[in-house]
């Protein structure tokens, strides 16, 4: 069966249970039509990635067509009732593969000896301040906090290692999460422009926490859904924000959620 899907690192990684169920169920091969076959590399119930010519006899299912963001729920839950009709699943995990080389590299990005905090923030989602605040934090904390994002790692194989070896990851919602999710490390995300319930990870026994700003740090008093919004023969599904700036109602000061956050995670502990 061919699954074909234009997604982003987190939607192509959301699928990924529901192929593991596919496989079981009735067998392979699984091959995904997509433009970012490398997060689909050595993953053990994918026979073939990458984009395709795909002829009109070939059987596929178009993920592309799959409305998740017009429903508060799991985007891989959405999945799983488009593909197998019901979400009946053996896991819910997110599945990622890394090369030993992809290993070696990452040793190179993360320091040894320290106690350190993946850290990967999106510039477009969290001003400079706040992530200045997140740093501070992260160090009063005793993290050493490392850069991850693709900039610096190169690969989503050599980013997921990079966190392997970390203690923590702290970020915003964003590709580097989800990857982050496919590992065993405990998670700090912070989600300032979409809802907590599409991506969350689910990992048994891994401390995660989701950060959302709440009602009074912004003047629409609704958790911010605009950007996420698709619209679709004239109706906008998602809120309007009010603001002339994307992000201009970001008053949320996330370097101290985060270290609230960190100190629950290690009570757990």
């Amino acid at each position: 069966m061919i699954f074909r899907l234009d997604g982003g690192v987190e939607n192509l990684l959301a699928l990924t249970p529901v192929l593991v169920e596919w496989r079981r169920r009735f067998g392979g091969p699984v091959v995904v039509d997509t433009m970012e076959p490398a997060v689909f590399r050595l993953n053990p119930y994918v026979d073939a990635s990458g984009p395709m010519r795909m002829g009109s006899a070939e059987r596929f299912f178009d993920m592309n067509l799959v409305p998740w963001p017009k429903l508060l729920q799991s985007v891989t839950e959405t999945y799983a009732e488009r593909v197998l009709g019901d979400v009946r699943m053996c896991s819910w995990r997110t599945v990622m593969a890394s090369s030993k080389e992809e290993a070696v590299k990452a040793v190179a990005v993360v320091p040894r000896g320290f106690r350190v905090a993946a850290l990967c923030i999106d510039r477009n989602e969290m001003s400079d301040e706040s992530e200045m605040q997140v740093r501070a934090v992260l160090e009063k904390e005793g993290y050493v906090a490392v850069d991850v994002g693709m900039g610096r790692c190169g690969s989503v194989g050599v980013q997921r290692e990079a966190i392997r070896l970390a203690n923590v990851f702290v970020g915003t919602d964003g590709p580097a999460a989800s990857v982050a999710f496919t590992t065993d490390v405990p998670a700090v995300v912070c989600y300032t422009w979409r809802d907590s319930c599409y991506f969350a990870p689910c990992r048994k026994s891994v401390p995660f926490e989701a950060l959302v700003h709440g009602e009074d740090d912004c003047d629409s008093g609704k958790v911010c859904l605009a950007q996420n919004g698709s619209s679709e023969f004239g109706k906008v599904y998602g809120h309007d924000c009010p603001k002339t700036s994307r992000f201009a109602c970001r008053k949320q000061e996330w370097g101290e959620m985060v270290g609230r956050a960190l100190r629950r995670m290690a009570d757990k502990v």
